[in-house]
């Protein structure tokens, strides 16, 4: 029960903290609960991919960890987790009239990422000791929801311009990755550690700077009865 409650706690405390950014119509918490809890679910096929494919990119590693590390994470793990998170909220909540202007794909992306942050939390403590949560929990955990939530923006947009859908959400796959796969292969290869605040501060910069768009985007924000 401890792992638990020490897994979950950083993953709600963010959710939470960008929950309170969709201030003109805050999404029902029945729906931010069933992202989220769909967004654990994923960890097993995002497993079984990134399992697979590490089996395969091994041999990369008689040539050089850096070019394993490289291709694994930009190629596999970037990629398979930000479209996963990104599945679980186009299957759930994408064409539910809720969903209604650009702020809720960033909510929702954000809630799907952290639930899977969440229980990914659990497995490393039960590999690595809770101490780890620690350090987890500013990081990793909020690098999920930082990613999911720049994806978040444009799946938003996209919902409203249908044109131009399809080219959105691929801008915000790959935007995403790139980001995820940035951050972790730095922590991979263990170099320029100070690089990793980098990446988190300039893409949480990022993120923040979608999020006031999408709030002056909003077709609520001059309807002075909602919170």
């Amino acid at each position: 029960m401890d792992y638990l409650v020490l897994g979950f706690a950083p993953g709600l405390f963010w959710l939470w903290f960008f929950y309170k950014k969709d201030k003109f119509e805050p999404e029902p918490k029945r729906l931010i609960l069933k992202v989220f809890l769909f967004g654990i679910f994923i960890s097993i096929p995002i497993l079984i991919v990134e399992n697979l494919a590490a089996s395969f990119l091994w041999p990369l590693q008689t040539i050089s960890f850096s070019l394993y590390y490289l291709f694994f994470n930009f190629l596999v793990v970037g990629p398979t987790e930000e479209f996963f998170k990104y599945f679980v909220v186009k299957k759930t909540v994408y064409k539910k009239e809720e969903f209604n202007e650009v702020m809720d794909g960033i909510i929702y992306c954000i809630a799907s990422a952290l639930g899977f942050a969440s229980i990914e939390n659990v497995g490393y403590m039960l590999q690595f000791g809770k101490t780890i949560i620690i350090f987890r929990s500013m990081t990793a955990t909020l690098t999920h929801a930082i990613c999911s939530g720049i994806l978040g923006y444009y799946l938003g947009l996209a919902k409203f311009n249908k044109e131009k859908e399809a080219f959105l959400i691929t801008k915000g796959l790959l935007i995403a990755s790139i980001i995820h796969g940035l951050y972790n292969f730095v922590l991979c290869t263990r170099t320029l550690r100070l690089a990793v605040i980098l990446i988190l501060a300039g893409s949480l910069f990022f993120l923040f700077k979608k999020i006031k768009q999408a709030q002056t985007l909003s077709p609520f924000k001059d309807d002075q009865t909602i919170h």
